[in-house]
C-alpha cells in the first residue's frame, strides 16, 4: 500500500498570469488534486501539558500534548506515557486511488542519545474485529483500530530532530492514520516526541491565482507538505526565470503566497504577462 519517499524534489507545474482587465488561466494540463481534510498536525491545540490534540483520539498509554520539546511552535505530541510504547489516532477524507505524501518529525524524549522508533500506521478505520500487533517489541503491544489493510511504517529515530516521509495510496475514502511510539529490541530510548505531521496529495500543483486589482499583488495557492520549504519563481518569457522567494514556509496540504515585486513584461493589448512555477527545495 505504500511506497517510501524520502525529500524527492516534486514536479513542477506553470500558471500564467496576465495583469490587466482579466486574470488569465492555467497553462499546463495538470491531473486533479484532492487535499486530506487533515487537522493539527502540529499539535498546538488546545495548548495545554498532557491535553489531547485536537482531532487526535488516543489508541493506548498515549501522555499527549507536551511542550518540553517541538520542532516548530510551542507544542509537539508525546506518543507514549510511563516510558513505554503508546499512540493515538486520526481519520481524514481521502480519494480511492489517489496516492498521498505523509510527512513527520520525531526526536527522542529529552535529546537522549541511543535509538527508539516511531511507528507510523495508515489504513482504513477498524471495527474491533482485527488485531494488529507491532512487530519487535520489547513488551508485546496490539491495537485493533484499524482493519485488516493496516501497513506499518517503522522509523529509527535519534536525539535530534529528523524527518520522515512515505507515500500510499487511498483504498477508501476515509484513511486512518496512527502515531506510536515503538520501543523494539535494542533500543535504548524509551519515549519519544512528534511533530509537524502532515498530509497531502502527492499531486503538486498550483491551485489558484489571484490579483488585486488594487495594488497588483498576486497570491499564488498551492499544494504543499508541512516543514517542508519551496521556491517561488517568475518569468515574462518562459525562458529565463527569476527566483521570487527561495524560502516560503510550506503548510500542511496548501500554501498561500503573495508575490508583491515581480514585474510583468509587455504584451498586446495592454495586457501585461507574468509565469509562475513553484519548486520543493532540497
Amino acid at each position: 500500500m505504500n511506497s517510501f519517499q524520502a525529500h524527492n524534489p516534486i514536479r513542477n507545474i506553470l500558471k500564467h498570469l496576465t495583469r490587466g482587465l482579466a486574470l488569465c488561466v492555467a497553462l499546463a494540463f495538470v491531473p486533479a488534486t484532492y487535499a486530506a481534510a487533515f487537522s493539527n498536525g502540529g499539535f498546538e491545540s488546545p495548548g495545554t501539558e498532557g491535553g489531547s490534540p485536537t482531532g487526535w483520539t488516543a489508541d493506548f498509554n498515549s501522555y499527549g500534548t507536551f511542550n518540553g520539546a517541538a520542532q516548530s511552535g510551542s507544542w509537539g505530541l508525546h506518543p507514549g506515557a510511563g516510558a513505554d510504547s503508546g499512540g493515538r489516532y486520526q481519520d481524514f477524507e481521502t480519494v480511492i486511488g489517489t496516492t498521498y505524501l505523509v510527512s513527520a518529525w520525531a526526536q527522542n524524549f529529552d535529546s537522549a542519545e541511543g535509538s527508539s522508533h516511531l511507528d507510523v500506521l495508515i489504513g482504513t478505520p477498524g471495527d474491533g474485529s482485527h488485531t494488529f500487533t507491532f512487530p519487535n517489541y520489547n513488551t508485546e503491544h496490539t491495537t485493533t483500530k484499524f482493519a485488516s489493510d493496516v501497513t506499518d511504517n517503522s522509523f529509527l529515530v535519534g536525539g535530534t530532530w529528523q524527518q520522515f516521509t512515505f507515500s500510499f495510496t487511498a483504498t477508501g475514502t476515509t484513511t486512518r492514520i496512527g502515531l506510536y511510539n515503538s520501543y523494539k529490541a535494542g533500543d535504548t530510548v524509551h519515549s519519544i516526541n512528534v511533530d509537524d505531521v502532515s498530509v497531502a496529495s502527492s499531486y503538486f500543483q498550483i491551485t489558484n491565482v489571484d490579483r488585486d486589482p488594487g495594488t497588483g499583488e498576486v497570491t499564488l495557492r498551492f499544494t504543499s507538505i508541512g516543514a517542508a520549504f519551496y521556491t517561488v519563481w517568475g518569468s515574462t518569457d518562459l525562458v529565463n526565470w527569476q527566483d521570487i522567494d527561495d524560502n516560503v514556509d510550506g503548510q500542511a496540504g496548501e500554501t498561500s503566497y503573495t508575490d508583491t515585486t515581480f514585474e510583468p513584461a509587455p504584451a498586446p493589448a495592454g495586457k501585461n504577462r507574468v509565469f509562475y512555477r513553484v519548486t520543493r527545495n532540497p
